[in-house]
């Protein structure tokens, strides 16, 4: 090392000054920190996804088994309640299978969609693995937010594999194609499936979020429609009371007075 000019002692006595014990421990320290924060996103976005694949499968059940529970609610409920409150938990409860059923054929939609969007705007940018990461995207859709943000990650994996320079391309392209999506298709697709204007959607999702997390993102839209469909039903008898003219003017302009709309 002398012959390139370099003083070995002086070298010798500088790395012999340093304070080893102390940088192993800053190192440690800020290896346990990054540890600790992959693991606790690792950790929520397993339970995320484990919230929604059971909430999709009693979903599935409930749904495949909808005659022979609704037989049984229904015997049970005209044995042991008075018939008009019988006939009122019936309805409402075919109210909120039909709701769930179209909010359910609805979300399939806007995932062919979305995933028809990324492969094609991915493609159009040359991104590498394009199909793949479409097909991914559409998986995790059923996911909101944390699914995107999960489908985003492996696209941009896979691009770094592939072709790290366009790793930056592939995420605007992406982020860019998702806002889209989120803001104003899935409104439309989702909401017009079990009546609720892009408002009402996008207010029940960030409603649901806030208070119960994933699962209320899932289940507050249909709640939301349901919700607005007993109360459109309860104004309407009210004004059948009180008002006849009125409720048949309602009736026949429902779209300009109901809530969901």
């Amino acid at each position: 090392m002398q012959r390139y000019g370099i003083d070995t002692e002086k070298l010798s006595a500088h790395f012999a000054a340093l304070d080893w014990k102390s940088i192993l421990q800053s190192i440690s320290s800020e290896m346990n920190t990054v540890i600790s924060s992959v693991a606790n996103v690792a950790g929520s976005t397993v339970s995320a996804i484990a919230d929604v694949a059971i909430s999709l499968v009693i979903t599935f059940y409930v749904l495949i088994g909808w005659r022979e529970l609704s037989s049984q609610s229904k015997r049970a409920l005209y044995a042991y309640c008075k018939e008009s409150v019988a006939d009122r938990i019936c309805h409402i409860s075919k109210l909120a299978h039909d709701t769930y059923a179209k909010f359910l054929s609805g979300q399939c939609v806007e995932v062919m969609i979305l995933g028809t969007l990324i492969f094609l705007s991915l493609s159009v940018a040359g991104i590498p693995y394009a199909g793949l990461t479409a097909v991914l995207t559409a998986a995790f859709a059923f996911v909101p937010y944390i699914g995107g943000f999960l489908s985003c990650a492996f696209g941009i994996l896979f691009t770094l594999l592939a072709a790290p320079n366009k790793a930056l391309l592939c995420l605007i392209v992406y982020q860019a194609t998702q806002f889209v999506e989120n803001q104003f298709i899935y409104p439309h697709v989702v909401g017009n499936s079990v009546g609720l204007s892009p408002f009402w959607t996008l207010l029940a999702v960030l409603l649901g979020g806030k208070l119960f997390g994933v699962l209320g993102m899932i289940f507050f839209i249909p709640l939301m429609a349901l919700v607005s469909q007993l109360l459109h039903e309860s104004i309407e008898r009210r004004l059948h009371t009180r008002k006849p003219e009125l409720s048949n003017v309602q009736s026949n302009s429902d779209e300009n007075t109901d809530i969901s709309q």
